[in-house]
């Protein structure tokens, strides 16, 4: 059964603890720049939409400068993203991705975990990636993220595929910065009992075709040398950072002095930093970045590379200066873990029958809370015979027949025919409730009885993460638990569990 297996599996790591469609492209600019004193990494703040104006403040607008896309993930590295953080198209999951970093490199940071009195630390256990019919290889070297892997697959299934890009940069025990750049390719797949095409991704170490040491050689990029790292709307800045772009600019000049001088292994830091806020500024106002719209029956166009710069300065000796979001809004939606089923027949049964499947899987970090229910995720399955619930859950390309479904008030998505196909189902909820809009599907459903279900199979019931009482989290996702004094004398975590 699949909570049999994925208890089994978590209780493995505790076990080993307490031994101690389209695809949409980016509009965006990150560039990573570093040298012997150092990095930087930055980026643009602008998200857009070329389809049709968002809200951005009190106006709507195509375009809004309050992404944030450079990140610190520890006290000498830094990650940033290239492609949609969010997708406007009015769905619960429009802000996933955005969520999964805001949490992990933002706010989870911010924690702090007071030990009870006589309690003593018994181990520390890292994120928990749980998957099947997926490849899979934990002792891959590859930097790859599963969670940002999770998000993605969810947000393509109900809007729209996008490619994704990740700049790495770190500063090893040397003080010496390395490089890696991680793109997430949509690779879906056909599969499950409706033979649909599934979305997935597919990860790839690209470090070698997008990051260069010295312009036009093939240096070692582990050597402490001069060497950069781009992705997203970046043609403009190969172009710069490689000498090749005719310009007035002060300090791209100066750049161009050092290039021919071959003096770029020792360029200071503030001098990097002032390069990449050139090379953004020179982008952002170049045809390289400009894109057409359509308003009110005329066409217009709009740079998709701008806003207040993002810049991260990592010296090599020194304090970390990270990463200019101070600007940028903190109120933004954090959204629950995600539980992916796709390509699965549930019949009269809540364990589900792989025919054909694509994947099942689940990520889970300190980050979260425990008590935080985890939402499930269903893709390209078939229901018949069974009752499922809608409260957290989410739907898309199913098909469901003679099933009843369950509405206690929370959120849901399932959206109606063509995105799921429906007969013969019945609808139990309470008289006081109203389906959300995001259910409308279920609209024609004939009502049932609140409780007159409760005997048959359900699918979808609210899962959770169980943890013992003291646990503190880490911003890299690992979580040490404690034991002794008002702790107990039990530490671990177990899930997820059907409650």
């Amino acid at each position: 059964m699949l909570k049999a297996i994925l208890a089994c599996v978590l209780s493995s790591c505790i076990c080993g603890m307490a031994a101690y469609g389209q695809v949409a492209t980016a509009g965006t600019l990150v560039l990573v720049i570093a040298d012997q004193n150092g990095f930087i990494i930055a980026s643009d703040s602008r998200r857009s939409n070329l389809a049709q104006r968002f809200s951005c403040g009190d106006t709507r607008e195509f375009y809004c400068d309050d992404s944030q896309k450079v990140f610190q993930t520890g006290k000498k590295s830094a990650i940033a993203i290239a492609g949609f953080s969010s997708w406007l198209k009015g769905t619960p999951l429009d802000l996933e991705v955005a969520s999964v970093l805001r949490r992990r490199y933002k706010y989870a940071s911010v924690q702090q975990f007071t030990p009870p009195k006589g309690a003593r630390p018994i181990g520390t256990m890292g994120p928990v990636y749980v998957t099947k019919f997926t490849p899979f290889d934990p002792q891959s070297s590859l930097n790859e993220d599963f969670e940002l892997e999770e998000a993605l697959t969810t947000v393509a299934a109900f809007a729209l595929p996008a490619n994704f890009s990740t700049l790495i940069a770190k500063l090893d025990g040397k003080g010496e910065p390395q490089v890696n750049r991680i793109d997430y390719q949509y690779a879906p797949v056909t599969g499950g009992p409706l033979s649909i095409v599934i979305p997935d991704y597919q990860a790839s170490d690209v470090t070698k075709q997008s990051c260069r040491t010295r312009p036009r050689t093939t240096d070692d990029l582990k050597m402490d040398v001069f060497k950069f790292c781009t992705a997203g709307m970046d043609g403009l800045a190969k172009k710069i950072l490689s000498g090749d772009y005719p310009t007035t600019d002060k300090v791209i000049q100066k750049y161009y002095r050092a290039l021919r001088e071959n003096k770029l292994d020792k360029m200071p830091l503030s001098q990097l930093s002032a390069l990449a806020q050139a090379i953004l500024a020179e982008t952002g106002q170049s045809n390289y970045a400009r894109a057409p719209i359509v308003d009110g029956g005329s066409v217009e166009s709009f740079s998709v590379v701008g806003g207040p710069d993002q810049v991260g300065v990592f010296p090599s000796r020194g304090d970390v200066r990270c990463c200019g979001d101070e600007q940028l809004p903190t109120n933004v939606q954090l959204l629950p873990p995600k539980f992916i089923r796709a390509g699965f027949v549930y019949d009269g049964t809540e364990d589900g029958s792989p025919v054909n499947p694509v994947r099942i899987s689940f990520f889970w970090s300190g980050q979260y809370d425990p008590d935080e229910p985890i939402h499930q995720v269903f893709i390209g399955d078939y229901f018949r015979n069974i009752t499922v619930v809608l409260d957290g859950n989410y739907f898309m390309h199913n098909q469901f027949d003679n099933v009843t479904f369950r509405y206690e008030g929370g959120e849901c998505f399932m959206p109606s025919w063509p995105e799921n196909r429906i007969s013969n189902c019945g609808l139990e909820i309470f008289v006081s409730l109203k389906l959300p809009d995001s259910c409308s599907g279920l609209s024609s459903c004939r009502r049932v009885g609140y409780g007159s279900t409760t005997s048959k199979a359900t699918v979808g019931a609210p899962i959770r993460v169980e943890t013992s009482k003291c646990r503190e989290p880490h911003p890299d996702g690992t979580v040490t638990f404690w034991v002794g004094g008002e702790c107990g004398n039990v530490a671990g975590m177990m899930g997820p569990v059907i409650k």
